[in-house]
């Protein structure tokens, strides 16, 4: 019972106060990718927590004290008592959980079905580009994104490959390729669906607004090192006022005036042992739960054992 509580004033904390956290956290931004992780652990560690204190409820205390009542003593009431409570922090975890998780899936398939009824519509008034590898649209207009749905592709207008060098428009393919293998879009739509679903939850109303920036840094990143990063920083700025999608990932998208300014700067070396640290860090945030669990369980299982045995001898 005591670990179940932790287990959901550590769901309860993350929730409430993790995005304070991160936000604050150097090296989240410093270093983009670890930073994406870090909210997506984050995000996860909330529903493992929860499911895990509901689990808690009915593997340990439950079990004990199903084992061990006895109807028509002094007991049983606190009993009964016991266990409602047991189910009513089993039913909040599972709703909860279960909540989180059809958000997500939701937040997929409508990104997919959006994604795809775009594309077979810009693929009517496009056409492809074998040397960019994009569709290109017929249009003064400044569009650059990506889609990542049945068929992932990149989007470009005529507008956009005049207005840029050629220096930056490989800038701008580079950045969506980027968005395209990383699966950036689903990492946003897990955000979105969650920010949609528990608006009250200051980690998803933070998070997502977050992830849009980070996401774009790290394809910033890995276009710059084919690139150049003053060719990224000039390409982003010139088509800052690009419009795209809502499902699609943009060159154009999130804080371009603190994206410029980073790439104006050297690339900041993560280093393997910084490397080590987030790893260490991400996996003791999900994993925490799961640990707390699993080793409850294996000390409150002799217990039940025991309770179970002795009510049956009387």
């Amino acid at each position: 019972m005591v670990l179940a509580g932790i287990l959901l004033g550590y769901a309860t904390t993350v929730a409430l106060l993790g995005g304070v956290v991160l936000r604050r956290i150097q090296w989240v931004s410093r270093y983009p990718r670890l930073g994406v992780w870090s909210w997506l652990a984050a995000f996860l560690s909330v529903f493992v927590a929860m499911a895990m204190a509901g689990l808690l409820m009915v593997t340990a205390d439950l079990a004990h004290l199903v084992a061990t009542g006895t109807f028509g003593s002094s007991a049983h009431l606190a009993a009964v008592t016991a266990q409602t409570a047991c189910m009513v922090v089993l039913i909040v975890a599972v709703v909860g959980s279960t909540a989180g998780a059809g958000a997500v899936a939701k937040s997929f398939r409508q990104m997919r079905r959006d994604s795809d009824q775009h594309l077979s519509r810009i693929r009517i008034a496009s056409r492809f580009d074998p040397e960019l590898g994009t569709l290109v649209v017929a249009s003064d207009g400044l569009a650059a994104y990506s889609i990542a749905g049945s068929s992932p592709s990149i989007v470009l207008t005529e507008g956009v490959i005049a207005t840029l060098s050629e220096n930056e428009l490989s800038a701008v393919v580079a950045h969506e390729v980027e968005h395209l293998r990383g699966r950036h879009a689903f990492k946003l739509a897990a955000a979105s669906g969650l920010r949609r679903t528990f608006k009250f939850v200051p980690l998803f109303r933070t998070g997502h607004d977050q992830l849009v920036d980070l996401l774009e840094m790290v394809a910033d990143d890995q276009a710059a090192r084919t690139c150049g990063r003053r060719n990224v920083a000039s390409a982003v700025l010139r088509i800052a006022e690009a419009r795209s999608p809502q499902f699609a990932m943009s060159a154009s998208s999130g804080n371009v005036g603190i994206r410029v300014r980073r790439l104006m700067q050297p690339e900041p070396r993560l280093g393997l042992i910084r490397a080590a640290f987030g790893v260490m860090v991400l996996s003791t945030v999900v994993a925490f739960p799961a640990v707390g669990l699993v080793s409850s369980a294996a000390a409150a299982g002799p217990n039940v054992t025991c309770a179970t045995t002795a009510a049956h001898s009387h």
